[in-house]
């Protein structure tokens, strides 16, 4: 090890791993690895053990063609909730069993939310600019970190969708699965209508005007970047709403990404809150 570098494991310089218990590889892990009985742990064991919760972090799933949810990184498991709430009476658990459950279960049911805040979820997202405003709308409990327009030249890529919908009949908003009859003319349009405005984009660009200014003639469906960091909990709210059938069908598919990432990390605080949010 580099007299400069910090160990991977223990994020120590010298590493310590060998000469520490079980407490700094649940700190690492959340809590999430089996109890350790033994007086000290050797670093390559450590490692091994720290490598299958390693593989969910950078998971990503494809959203809306050129989009994705990618989680960047993650604090805590079902257990870090039960010894937040458990914390009250002095107690601290090592290992999650059947009266954890119950007790994750009482506290959604009788809205005692706070244990559920002390675990976190850091995301890297890319959606088209109209799915993003839906995102903004999610405040509490969560940070969001945007791609600036300003800083940055905005690239030839944007969302066309894979069919148009009908407006829906009985409502202002919200459409029906059912296609417009001239869809694949519509499509094209669409198409050469994105094409066209990054053309004028650029060419803005080349004439000397600023980014800032420039960035006004793209359209909705152009893609942006953004982290979007935040509690459990605050992701399980978003994932209770954005999953509704009331919900546009865009950020419904966004809604189900974070779900199919979240949902093996928090199995049984997922459950609770989504049942009794």
């Amino acid at each position: 090890m580099n007299e400069n570098d910090c160990c991977s494991v223990c994020f120590k310089n010298p590493c310590v791993c060998v000469d520490r218990k079980e407490e700094i590889l649940n700190k690492i892990t959340g809590g999430m690895l089996d109890y350790v009985n033994e007086n000290t742990v050797s670093h390559e064991e450590a490692k091994k053990r720290l490598s299958k919760y390693d593989c969910k972090r950078e998971q990503e799933i494809t959203v809306l063609g050129n989009g994705f949810v990618r989680l960047i990184d993650y604090c805590g498991s079902d257990l870090s909730v039960v010894n937040a709430a458990r914390v009250s009476m002095g107690k601290r658990k090592t290992v999650f069993d059947e009266s954890d459950e119950k007790l994750i279960m009482y506290l959604a049911k009788n809205k005692h939310t706070s244990p559920f805040r002390h675990a976190f979820l850091s995301f890297h997202v890319k959606c088209p600019l109209f799915v993003k405003g839906q995102f903004d709308k999610h405040q509490v409990g969560i940070s969001i970190n945007t791609i600036s327009g300003r800083y940055v030249q905005t690239a030839d890529d944007w969302y066309v969708p894979s069919f148009l919908r009908k407006a829906a009949d009985n409502v202002k908003q919200g459409s029906k699965d059912e296609s417009v009859a001239e869809e694949f003319f519509l499509l094209g349009e669409m198409n050469h209508h994105y094409q066209e405005s990054l053309n004028l984009y650029n060419d803005l660009i080349e004439a000397g005007v600023c980014r800032e200014q420039a960035r006004t003639i793209l359209p909705q469906g152009m893609n942006t970047e953004f982290y979007m960091s935040g509690s459990f909990q605050a992701f399980a709210h978003f994932i209770k709403l954005r999953t509704d059938s009331h919900a546009q069908k865009e950020i419904r598919d966004y809604g189900f990404a974070f779900k199919q990432i979240v949902e093996p990390l928090f199995p049984i605080s997922l459950k609770a809150l989504l049942e009794f949010d």
